[in-house]
């Protein structure tokens, strides 16, 4: 999940579940376009249940950001209905050096476009893995801004892959120490239990 709610003013990330579906238009075709929809919510008041429906487009195959516009429908108090534009991009576990991987993700964006609040936020993962075990160890930087407020953590971090056939999922566990914004919520232990399928 990103970082990012715009809803919440004051607040960079707290515990959110969301999920997403996609459908690529163009299997066969150079650049990728795909539509997609989504649902999230926080878990704390003010959840600001929220729903969109987009479409994202590879414009450069030998680059991983897409281009995506979409419609967020607000399910709840706090949500908003809008419509954003944005550049996301990515890249999974890539060896670099000493044995380390790193992988991480960025997005930035607009979202409204009378009332036109900017977004920033991502994070960079560098993991070693640990021998014949499913285990990454290492280190990670995030952060995330929005008008009025912004945030910067750093902490160590620890991967897992989880052996759930046929779904790939990875249990992520880490201290988020913040060392740059005042945003909520303060430092400590973020865990992160993704799923594709």
């Amino acid at each position: 999940m990103s970082q990012t709610d715009l809803a919440r003013t004051g607040r960079l990330g707290g515990s959110q579940v969301g999920t997403r579906l996609d459908y690529v238009l163009n299997p066969a075709a150079r650049h990728r376009a795909t539509a997609y929809a989504r649902a999230s919510s926080a878990l704390d008041s003010p959840a600001a249940p929220e729903a969109a429906i987009g479409i994202a487009l590879q414009p450069f195959t030998s680059l991983p950001v897409n281009v995506a516009v979409e419609r967020r429908i607000a399910l709840g108090v706090g949500a908003r209905n809008a419509m954003a534009v944005m550049a996301v991009g990515g890249f999974g576990p890539t060896p670099v050096a000493l044995g380390m991987e790193a992988q991480a993700y960025a997005q930035t964006g607009i979202v409204g476009f009378r009332q036109r609040d900017a977004f920033i936020d991502g994070k960079l993962s560098l993991l070693a893995p640990v021998q014949n075990t499913a285990l990454r160890v290492g280190a990670a930087i995030s952060g995330g801004a929005q008008p009025g407020v912004e945030r910067l953590d750093i902490g160590p971090e620890i991967q897992v892959r989880l052996p759930l056939q046929p779904v790939a999922a990875r249990l992520s566990i880490e201290w988020r120490e913040r060392i740059g914004g005042r945003a909520a919520p303060a430092s400590g232990l973020a865990v992160t239990l993704g799923a594709d399928f």
